[in-house]
């Protein structure tokens, strides 16, 4: 059993017995270049969000919108996010534009995804995930303690969102703080952990 699930049964008075005895290590740390955290801000969410998935973009960027005909007005707007895909023009709306700009910006041929009303960074993660094509699987995920048919083996029951990033490293969204016991575990286990509660 791996020392990280002894440590953890342990706070609830489950004592584990390895036969034969198990002289492995008996404690371990933290790999804290495996977990993320978030800090509700939905900016840093996205940027990294782009990052795990490979996805080039710009902040803050000036878009125009209409310009007149004796070039004596021009309207732009910014955009929270700006990417370039297969030829398309693709805007992240983060902080709400208003019905009459995202009118222009789709006649210009702009394409907009809006997460200004979305509070739930899970929900976020889903969208942007949803919209790009990422294969991605939400709801619980059974993790073995120990690999293979091992008898007496002990099951996690992990909630969150999986997918892979660009260099196909397995993610785990969570909404809830786990122990670090089971994110060291996790670590081990090839997971690279976002811990992105909603409250």
């Amino acid at each position: 059993m791996p020392y990280m699930i002894r440590d953890y049964l342990k706070k609830f008075n489950v004592k584990v017995i390895d036969y034969p005895p198990f002289k492995g290590e008996s404690s371990g740390r933290i790999f804290p270049e495996q977990k993320w955290e978030w800090h509700k801000n939905p900016v840093r969410l996205v940027r990294k969000i782009f990052e795990l998935i490979g996805m080039p973009f710009s902040e803050q960027a000036e878009i125009p919108v209409y310009k007149s005909d004796k070039a004596d007005f021009e309207l732009t707007v910014t955009a929270d996010f700006f990417l370039k895909i297969d030829g398309n023009n693709i805007i992240l709306d983060l902080t709400g534009l208003d019905e009459k700009m995202l009118s222009l910006l789709k006649g210009n041929r702009y394409m907009i995804l809006s997460v200004a009303d979305e509070k739930d960074p899970l929900a976020i993660l889903s969208k942007l995930l949803d919209f790009f094509g990422i294969q991605f699987d939400t709801g619980l995920h059974p993790i073995m303690a120990m690999p293979g048919n091992t008898p007496n083996n002990v099951q996690l029951l992990i909630p969150g969102t999986v997918f892979l990033d660009h260099e196909k490293n397995t993610i785990l969204a969570i909404s809830k703080y786990l122990p670090d016991e089971i994110i060291s575990f996790l670590s081990q286990r090839g997971y690279k952990i976002l811990i992105l509660p909603n409250s």
